[in-house]
């Protein structure tokens, strides 16, 4: 999860994809800030979903005790060209499931109630993309200046 502009865009995907590499290169290219390494700390506060990290650092070590409105979540996906779509609130529920560390006391109610919050209020895109610098700006464009050109899907 990186900061920029005062908000967290937050990376995900299965282990080895890149999430750190990509992380990275937003604070090389762009001057983004690390929020957490591993994974951080999603919760809603009324109307806001914010990022934030975790009391433990993961096998990075790298944490800010920060908590910034959640801009966006990347499903990250390795690509030579930069592109991005937005994923149904179906598959983003599944993505959320998938990625997310729900304890065993929760009730699971309240995590599927937590998870329709966030991906009601927070778009959830599958971000095509490289590990580099030149992919990290593309990216950022995309996400910050073109919005519009993130796909849609539609509803099944």
């Amino acid at each position: 999860c990186v900061e920029l502009e005062g908000e967290a865009i937050c990376f995900a995907a299965p282990s080895g994809v890149g999430k750190s590499t990509r992380s990275r290169q937003w604070v090389n290219a762009l001057g983004a800030k690390i929020v957490s390494g591993d994974r951080p700390s999603i919760r809603v506060d009324g109307k806001k979903v914010l990022a934030c990290r975790v009391p433990w650092d993961g096998k990075e070590g790298i944490h800010r005790n920060v908590q910034l409105p959640l801009k966006m979540i990347c499903a990250i996906v390795r690509s030579d060209t930069v592109s991005a779509r937005r994923l149904t609130k179906a598959q983003a529920r599944q993505f959320l499931m998938q990625q997310s560390f729900i304890p065993m006391w929760e009730a699971s109610v309240a995590v599927m109630a937590m998870l329709r919050k966030i991906y009601e209020r927070v778009p959830v895109v599958e971000l095509r993309c490289g590990p580099d610098e030149a992919s990290a700006r593309a990216a950022y464009e995309l996400i910050y200046h073109h919005p519009e050109k993130i796909l849609e899907e539609t509803e099944e």
